[in-house]
């Protein structure tokens, strides 16, 4: 049945930890741990389909080796993004849509040139984004 709970909050004593993907565990539960924001080193960061909720961890702006956030289909996740995402500063893709995310998304975070960065701006709240490059919309 793969992995079922919560998210193991040890993870985030990993240091070395690189990449990090536990998408389409569709058994598990909980909220986004702040633990992994200590994952300094991490650049990949992989939660798809993970059953998600709650807010996004400002902790997690301290993941400043960060590439790629891949949220996507967690409806669970809602909120707005946290401004000081604009710190992760290597961060290139961006993946929220099927979350609950909504808000106006600052310049602050436009300023990192994401070359991927998707939203879903029909959800719950209104998404106000001019640096997303997709923004899907359902029917």
């Amino acid at each position: 049945p793969g992995l079922t709970g919560t998210i193991p909050t040890e993870l985030g004593l990993m240091s070395k930890l690189e990449i990090l993907q536990i998408a389409y565990a569709h058994n598990l539960e909980g909220s986004l741990p702040t633990e992994l924001g200590l994952l300094t080193n991490l650049f990949t960061l992989d939660l798809t389909w993970s059953q998600r909720e709650g807010t996004l961890p400002t902790e997690y702006s301290g993941l400043t080796n960060l590439v790629e956030l891949r949220l996507r289909q967690n409806h669970g996740i809602t909120g707005t993004v946290p401004s000081e995402y604009s710190q992760m500063t290597s961060l290139r893709h961006l993946y929220l849509e099927g979350t609950d995310i909504g808000g106006v998304i600052g310049p602050e975070l436009c300023s990192l040139g994401l070359g991927m960065f998707e939203m879903d701006c029909d959800r719950t709240e209104e998404v106000i984004c001019s640096c997303c490059t997709k923004c899907h919309h359902n029917p």
